[in-house]
C-alpha cells in the first residue's frame, strides 16, 4: 500500500511547473475534488496547460494568456556575451499588446528589436565595464525608444539604479536579477503550499492506495 504523500509527489512529479501546480490546487479548491477523482483532476489540468501553452492559436488566447506567452519568448532571448551585468526593461502600451496579438508582423518586429538591443557589444566589457540598464518601449506602430546607459550614469551606481527605476517602473519585463529574485519568494512560496497540502492529503487520508 503505498503512502498517500509519495503517491501525490509521483503524481505531481519532480518538473510539474508553478502554473501548473497552482492550477491543480486551485481545480481542487474551487471543485471540492475527492480522492478517487484525484488522478484524472491532475491530468485534466495537465492537458489544459499544455493546450494553453503549445497548443493553443494566439487568437483563442486571452490577453492574459498571451503576455505569459510572449514573456516566455522574451525570456528566451538571449544577452551578448559582453553584457553579463545588463538589466534591461520592457515597456508595450495596451494598444501595442492589441497589435502584437493581431498582427504576427508586429509582434516578430518587438521581439527583433529586443534581440537587436541585447546583441550589441559592449565596447568598454574589456575595460571593466560594470555594465548597463536599457529600458525599450513600445506601442502599436514601428516608432519605438530604446534608452541604455550605463550603470554609472550619473557618477554613481545609486543614481544610475534611480533613473533605470523611474524610468521601468510599471514595466511588463524587468531586469533578469529581479526576476531571478521573484521566481525564488515565488517558488519558495509555491514549496510551502505544497507542503502544506500534502501534509493534509496524508492526514485525511483523501488519496486512494493501491
Amino acid at each position: 500500500m503505498q503512502n498517500p504523500t509519495v503517491q501525490l509527489k509521483n503524481m505531481l512529479g519532480a518538473g510539474s511547473s508553478s502554473a501548473l501546480f497552482k492550477n491543480l490546487v486551485n481545480t481542487m479548491a474551487d471543485n471540492n475534488i475527492s480522492a478517487l477523482s484525484y488522478s484524472a483532476t491532475f491530468q485534466t489540468v495537465s492537458m489544459k496547460q499544455a493546450t494553453t501553452l503549445d497548443g493553443r492559436s494566439i487568437t483563442q488566447m486571452s490577453m492574459t494568456e498571451y503576455k505569459v506567452y510572449i514573456g516566455a519568448k522574451i525570456d528566451d532571448i538571449p544577452f551578448n556575451a559582453t553584457r553579463p551585468f545588463d538589466e534591461q526593461a520592457i515597456n508595450i502600451s495596451d494598444a501595442g499588446w492589441l497589435k502584437m496579438k493581431n498582427d504576427p508582423a508586429h509582434e516578430q518586429f518587438v521581439l527583433d528589436a529586443i534581440e537587436r538591443s541585447r546583441q550589441l557589444i559592449d565596447d568598454l566589457f574589456n575595460q571593466g565595464s560594470v555594465g548597463n540598464y536599457s529600458v525599450l518601449s513600445f506601442d502599436d506602430t514601428r516608432d519605438y525608444t530604446s534608452h541604455m546607459f550605463s550603470k554609472m550614469f550619473g557618477g554613481s551606481l545609486e543614481s544610475a539604479r534611480d533613473t533605470f527605476e523611474f524610468e521601468s517602473w510599471n514595466a511588463f519585463w524587468i531586469s533578469r536579477a529581479e526576476r531571478a529574485e521573484k521566481a525564488k519568494a515565488a517558488e519558495q512560496a509555491e514549496s510551502a503550499v505544497k507542503s502544506s497540502l500534502l501534509d493534509m492529503l496524508a492526514e485525511n487520508n483523501k488519496l486512494p492506495t493501491v
